[in-house]
């Protein structure tokens, strides 16, 4: 059942193949690689049950509470050279799978990782047997999908969202438990911090890392993460500027600090946005047509956003499609925005197009090779991350890409500059297709199947909000 490649062989069927052989013997290999994670997975817990009441019998009178489990926990974890909080995680995930009989066969077939196993367990863990299956279910098709496992796991959380929104208010509450920051000694006189906060606070903390690291201009030579660090550094210091190391007298992209003779970034606002999307029916209280969500950060529970919006200042964003569904869908022209509300304050009503037929033709703004600012809002949204197959690069840094090439020569032939021809790429992705490497090929629903032009592979990605 856990049978794996035959290594032996491998340099030889190497030596010997072409890139279509090679990708082949890639797939059959993390094939054998996911079955032998299955197969740890269940002989952990194994292990875990045979030596549990063995070392209770043995053990009865001593005074630690639970000597079985933690004595029985301990032997797998040195048994696989791991800590015990591992050892732990595997035991409980095989435990999970009793639930899941499915999910459990996918696995030890070899059809998804252990990542991805964990995901689908850990979101159904508190489920009733009925929305258990239907979050299995779902999980099982999803990880067919070209898709992250973080993408993976936001939606099961969106679905999990709708299903029971109070059970997703109430796990949420109950996660909070697991909050912690932890600096931990690294190698070569570093160290390492990691963490669980609230989504709101992380995406405050990337607001204001961000903030004081994009206005450094491009010469400066340090690296994206080393300027993270100095922006980290900057805020426990309670600095509000960051120093620009590119060693010119005039900074051009910065501005000069206080006694003008070294260019800094310039202040941060007091207060860092945070991105909350949701729709006014649901902060009314009401059920609402979308998931609320945080951008960079993922889908939340309606109580979280209300919750959110009573310490907030937010502006209303009208999605401004026509109710037309052609491929040419040349008049979806993104969204506008509506006035600056204070916290708290629902708008009554709701603003509609006036239901006329589009214009003949495609609009101005389709023939213009740079989308609007709304039109660049919409794809964000729309898309949330790079749409290139497994790939989460967040789409607020991503590229927006017309999948059928912009005639420069010829606007009006095509490749307009319309919903259904915009999609998010980052900029790896984006070079792997403008070079040929990549055929993408962008369907009604704004779905995207890619192929790779040697191997002849396919592979089906679509976007966080589907069209209607």
């Amino acid at each position: 059942m856990f049978a794996g490649v035959d290594v032996s062989l491998v340099d030889d069927q190497l030596a010997s193949s072409c890139a279509s052989d090679a990708v082949l013997l890639l797939q059959e290999a993390e094939r054998s690689e996911f079955r032998c994670a299955a197969a740890k997975v269940f002989a952990a817990r194994r292990l875990f049950e045979l030596r549990r009441g063995e070392i209770a019998m043995e053990r009865h009178g001593a005074v630690f509470g639970h000597i079985g489990d933690k004595g029985a926990t301990i032997e797998v974890a040195t048994a696989l050279k791991v800590s015990t909080g591992v050892a732990s995680a595997w035991i409980e995930l095989a435990l999970q799978l009793d639930r899941l009989p499915d999910l459990r066969a996918a696995f030890c077939r070899g059809d998804l990782d252990l990542a991805r196993v964990r995901t689908i367990a850990d979101t159904t863990a508190h489920l009733d047997d009925l929305p258990r299956k239907l979050m299995e279910s779902a999980g099982l098709t999803m990880a067919e999908q070209a898709m992250s496992t973080r993408e993976m796991r936001d939606r099961l959380d969106s679905l999990l969202i709708e299903i029971d929104p109070e059970l997703a208010a109430a796990e949420r509450t109950d996660f909070e438990r697991h909050q912690n920051v932890r600096i931990r000694p690294d190698r070569h006189g570093h160290s390492t911090i990691d963490g669980c906060v609230p989504a709101d606070l992380g995406a405050e903390l990337e607001a204001v890392i961000t903030g004081l690291t994009n206005r450094l201009c491009d010469a400066d030579p340090r690296t994206p993460g080393q300027r993270r660090v100095a922006a980290v550094r900057a805020m426990t210091r309670r600095e509000y500027s960051l120093a620009c190391h590119c060693g010119r007298d005039q900074c051009p992209d910065a501005t000069a600090s206080g006694d003008n003779t070294e260019p800094c970034t310039d202040l941060l606002p007091a207060t860092p946005q945070v991105m909350v999307h949701v729709d006014a029916a649901t902060l009314a209280g009401l059920t609402g047509a979308m998931v609320p969500y945080i951008d960079g950060q993922g889908p939340i529970d309606p109580d979280y956003a209300r919750l959110l919006a009573t310490d907030a200042t937010w502006q209303g964003l009208f999605d401004d499609a026509t109710a037309s569904t052609r491929t040419t869908d040349a008049y979806a022209t993104g969204f506008r925005r509506g006035k600056t509300r204070a916290a708290g304050i629902i708008r009554d009503g709701f603003d509609t197009n006036d239901g006329h037929h589009p214009p003949p033709g495609p609009p101005a703004a389709a023939l213009r090779y740079q989308p609007t600012q709304s039109m660049r809002e919409w794809i964000i949204w729309a898309d949330g991350t790079c749409r290139f197959v497994g790939c989460d690069h967040p789409g607020e840094t991503c590229d927006i890409d017309h999948v059928i090439p912009f005639d420069h020569t010829d606007p009006s032939a095509g490749g307009w500059t319309v919903r259904i021809n915009l999609g998010l790429l980052c900029r790896l992705h984006h070079h792997a297709k403008t070079t040929g490497l990549w055929r993408a090929v962008m369907h009604d629903d704004r779905s995207i199947t890619w192929t790779n032009t040697t191997t002849g592979e396919q592979f089906t990605t679509y976007p966080r909000h589907l069209e209607n």
